[in-house]
């Protein structure tokens, strides 16, 4: 790999996301279905690529054979802005219930998908099972991670194409079947004034494209230009959370070598708990500008997945094509049945618009999420968006040992890997029902007439 090499594949990459851009702009297809310009572009790439364009005209465009590195790089990048300047918000009530019904959906996913593993072993490898949980609880940011783990281990080359298209499964479904459940719940009187309808969204979040008057800055700057330019010093904290990362994985290889097998995004992820958990303890804080900081890995992560769909193997897609649409399915009604199910039986406040919000971050992404709650709450009368925030920041205390761990024990013994998440689903419910379960339960029942309660109070 050269410079030119990394330079061509970016010319490239940032050629889709721009068409990406443009066409989410345009057509009415992905406005409906709220597809990012990432996924587009990468669809464009893919198309325009050497597998379907090149193969019938001989004229394409190329990538050159380091773009195959991308995820794992730009992940570790990603991961590295992971907490800095993060806080974990406020721990009340709701928002542990939600993050209980969160961890029974995440859990769920984990069995299913498992379980269908299992019932397919013949044809495919077993860590397949963990595809759909990382895929619609993690979104495509987490799959394409794991993903990257198989393969480097050289476990299952093809994992990236099949993470990639279940992440857009889970994103698509999660829209749409979001949008059916409101209007099943404005018909049962579960929630007042909605935008119902997607066409009744404000232009802006439908098209992706912000008008002069209505736009907001990305950042602030903690620093003069005169000493050195705000974003570069963003990025510069970001590349120190990643020379940890790599000093750290270094010191376990020299352990021993069984670390070889740990990939850099893991410990990028790790020294990032732990870096912006000791600076969010020191004045050191100040010079963190969380914004920025998530500009940096919002970035990182619109490019690699352009890249990861753009080099997506169809051949592989056509083979893993009956394993992926079985375990979707599966794993989207499970996930469905128990969000609804259990927000309605521990949600104490606005369950049902806090459902939907739920319903969709755990579908793919919290912006799906908050996306959703905007469409069922539009004049943010209830805690949906607030309440779905809290449970995917709260659930990083269940979901990143699975994506730290997992990935690697599955490779190892995938009954274990079973054994484990049933076990933490039981756990879940258990708790839950204990202490969150309501003996009634009341459509009425929302923010205006309830306040919060404290965690004191659980």
């Amino acid at each position: 790999m050269t410079l030119m090499d990394v330079a061509h594949d970016f010319a490239v990459v940032s050629i889709l996301l721009i068409i990406g851009y443009f066409l989410r702009m345009k057509v009415k297809l992905f406005q409906n279905f709220f597809i990012p310009a990432s996924i587009i572009g990468g669809l464009v790439g893919l198309l325009c690529g050497p597998q379907v364009l090149g193969a019938k005209t001989g004229i394409s465009f190329t990538y050159s054979n380091s773009i195959d590195q991308w995820p794992g790089v730009m992940l570790a990048v990603t991961f590295a802005c992971s907490f800095l300047g993060e806080s974990m918000g406020k721990m009340t009530r709701q928002a542990l219930a939600a993050t209980f019904v969160g961890g029974v959906a995440h859990q769920t996913q984990a069995v299913l998908g498992m379980a269908i593993a299992f019932l397919f072993q013949a044809t495919i490898p077993l860590g397949f099972g963990l595809i759909p949980l990382f895929s619609l609880y993690g979104g495509i940011g987490w799959s394409v991670p794991v993903a990257t783990i198989y393969k480097e281990n050289n476990y299952w080359i093809d994992a990236i194409p099949v993470a990639v298209t279940i992440a857009t499964i889970g994103v698509v479904c999660g829209i749409v079947f979001g949008m059916v459940i409101i209007n099943i719940g404005v018909r049962k009187g579960l929630v007042g004034n909605t935008y119902a309808s997607i066409n009744n969204l404000p232009e802006d979040v439908r098209t992706g494209y912000v008008r002069l008057d209505s736009r907001e800055p990305i950042g602030y700057g903690v620093a003069r230009t005169s000493s050195i330019d705000p974003f570069g010093l963003q990025l510069a904290i970001v590349g120190v959370v990643l020379a940890c990362a790599i000093l750290l994985r270094n010191f376990l290889i020299s352990i021993d070598p069984f670390w070889n097998n740990l990939p850099l995004l893991s410990t990028s992820l790790i020294c990032s708990g732990v870096l912006g958990f000791l600076i969010g303890k020191t004045p050191l804080a100040e010079h963190i500008d969380r914004q920025t900081i998530e500009r940096i890995s919002g970035v990182s992560l619109e490019f690699m997945i352009t890249a990861a769909v753009a080099t997506t193997s169809l051949e592989a897609f056509a083979t893993y094509l009956i394993p992926i649409l079985v375990i979707s399915a599966v794993t989207i009604v499970g996930t469905t049945l128990v969000t609804f199910l259990f927000s309605k039986r521990w949600c104490r406040i606005d369950w049902f618009p806090s459902a939907v919000a739920q319903y969709g971050a755990y579908m793919g992404l919290l912006s799906t999420g908050l996306l959703l709650a905007k469409v069922v709450d539009p004049d943010h009368k209830t805690v949906a968006a607030e309440t779905v925030a809290a449970s995917c920041t709260l659930g990083y205390s269940y979901s990143l040992p699975y994506l730290l761990l997992m990935p690697m024990l599955v490779m190892a013994n995938p009954k274990v890997v079973m054994i484990i998440s049933a076990v933490l689903l039981v756990a879940f419910l258990i708790v839950g029902e204990l202490i969150f379960r309501r003996k009634t339960v009341s459509p009425e029942l929302n923010s205006e007439t309830m306040e919060e309660e404290s965690l004191s109070k659980v």
